[in-house]
């Protein structure tokens, strides 16, 4: 039997199924010329039926065992059922046993009718696997999702990301991890190197927002910007005789810190700089208004342009590539600080406390659960969801951020064409749903809530909205509220292990 694709296009049917590989198929009508509308899994296709006795009916069920999976069209077969009256779920599983040479177990019928009744591919790797994965199970149902959403990511069925993507699902949120671990910090007797280090970078990364002195200035105009204003502005603080390889160290170590001002008096004194730290602040705050073409008003006020993108740099969600940043070129001195660094150098200091030790691990495992919901399984598509907290207006705030798009062919986000959801909870706002819709760089933005009438609020802060979004090549067309919060959106932002199942809009 051959399937050719309905509705969608080609390339994302090759590669997406692998020889061997059972699904469950649905005839949902049948065709001229020998052919068939099917439900194959998650996607309709059309197939070209071979001789069978008996004939495919209309509404029937059948398990269809894919011979070639990298062929156009793909090729398979009807897999040979029992002699049976009517169709049992526990037959088709049964079948499904017999068609892959494994044992009639209790366990394994059950990992197979949990495959067959969401549409996912079965094979016979992945009923083994699955099944070491299972022994010890406390929670059939929920593991089983974990399993299967490994898969559909095409994520290895080790124990190892296993119990990440457990993590996520039973875990509390990162930012209640982030200060368990810094009241269990503060309470501990143990003071290594590794633990100072990390506490240092949960209090910066937890009162961000809250910051003063030269803190609260990279905060507003963003990491890297002010690293090169920074040392611009110590460059003519000093003459350039005195600006040596020691000296740049020591301005790259001070600016992976906190910017304390214990941090800033050490530095003025190894830069043999005599001023006040306060006035080294202030005139440095002055170079930088200069330098940005803003006022002291504007300055004063927090910029979240890259707020997103600095919080997840915080975090470490590119830590991994740092890594293989640093192997390609050698390390960047005092450019890496992010949490996860620094929890992972906790968990492996065996000087510091066991029960400090397992916290910095659980919360390693909850960012990276969070890093790999962005792993996207089509090439074609991107569509990821993730929760970070975010600093904001003096405290954390949780963000769960859902994206659909496509992608081109170098792997490219496309920018033309995206859907982004973010879900808020809010002190005053309460629960809020953001709904941003991007085609052909027109943007609708719609805000979900049904706590408070934003609409005067929109429309006071549509001008300027409008004039930043023509400043990135894109117009907004609409800017609405509903007082209805959608909820199938907010299990789709917020919900843990979000599956991989965006459509492209693609006529054949």
């Amino acid at each position: 039997m051959n399937f050719q694709p309905y509705a969608i296009s080609q390339s994302q049917m090759i590669g997406t199924y692998a020889p061997e590989q059972i699904l469950r198929g649905k005839v949902l009508d049948i065709l001229p010329d020998r052919t068939a509308l099917v439900q194959l899994g998650a996607k309709q296709v059309v197939a070209k039926v071979a001789s069978i006795e008996p004939p495919l009916k209309v509404g029937q069920d059948y398990l269809f065992q894919i011979q070639q999976g990298s062929s156009n069209p793909l090729l398979a077969k009807v897999v040979n059922r029992k002699p049976t009256v009517g169709v049992s779920a526990l037959t088709m599983a049964e079948d499904v046993l017999t068609a892959l040479n494994l044992k009639n177990e209790p366990l394994n019928r059950r990992i197979i009718q949990s495959f067959l009744d969401h549409g996912d591919p079965i094979s016979r790797d992945a009923i083994l696997q699955a099944r070491a994965l299972l022994k010890t199970s406390g929670d059939f149902s929920k593991d089983m999702q974990t399993i299967r959403w490994l898969i559909n990511r095409q994520l290895p069925l080790t124990d190892t990301f296993f119990q990440t993507a457990k993590e996520l699902v039973s875990s509390e949120p990162l930012s209640a991890k982030l200060d368990t671990i810094l009241r269990e910090i503060k309470n501990t007797t143990a003071q290594t190197a590794t633990i100072e280090k990390l506490k240092a970078s949960l209090t910066a990364f937890s009162e961000s927002n809250k910051a003063d002195g030269l803190a609260a200035i990279f905060t507003r105009i963003g990491q890297d910007k002010g690293d090169a204003l920074l040392k611009s502005f110590i460059k003519g603080q000093i003459p350039e005789s005195q600006f040596t390889q020691s000296i740049q160290i020591k301005i790259d170590s001070f600016l992976s810190g906190s910017f304390s001002l214990k941090e800033t008096t050490a530095l003025l004194k190894d830069l043999n700089i005599n001023r006040s730290p306060q006035s080294f602040i202030e005139s440095f705050q002055r170079f930088v208004t200069g330098h940005i073409q803003e006022s002291v008003s504007q300055l004063g006020t927090a910029d979240h342009r890259d707020l997103l993108l600095q919080t997840l740099k915080l975090i470490g969600f590119d830590y991994e590539h740092q890594i293989a940043e640093w192997f390609n070129n050698g390390p960047a001195p005092g450019k890496s600080n992010s949490l996860k660094e620094n929890l992972l150098a906790v968990v492996q200091d065996q000087q510091a406390p066991f029960s400090l030790r397992k916290m910095a691990h659980e919360m390693v495992q909850k960012i990276t659960g969070e890093q790999i919901q962005m792993v996207s399984a089509d090439p074609f598509v991107a569509q990821f969801a993730f929760q970070i907290p975010i600093p904001f207006q003096k405290e954390l705030t949780n963000v769960s951020i859902y994206w659909e798009g496509k992608r081109d062919r170098k792997g490219t986000l496309d920018p033309d064409s995206c859907t982004i959801l973010l879900w808020l909870e809010l002190d005053h706002l309460k629960e809020t749903l953001i709904s941003v819709r991007v085609q052909n760089h027109n943007v609708a933005l719609t805000i979900q809530n049904n706590e408070k009438d934003l609409r005067s609020w929109l429309k006071s802060g549509e001008p300027l909205l409008k004039e930043r979004l023509k400043e990135n090549g894109y117009q907004l067309v609409s800017l609405t509220q509903t007082d209805k919060i959608d909820q199938n959106l907010v299990k789709k932002a917020s919900g843990p292990l979000t599956e991989s199942n965006y459509r492209l809009d693609v006529k054949v």
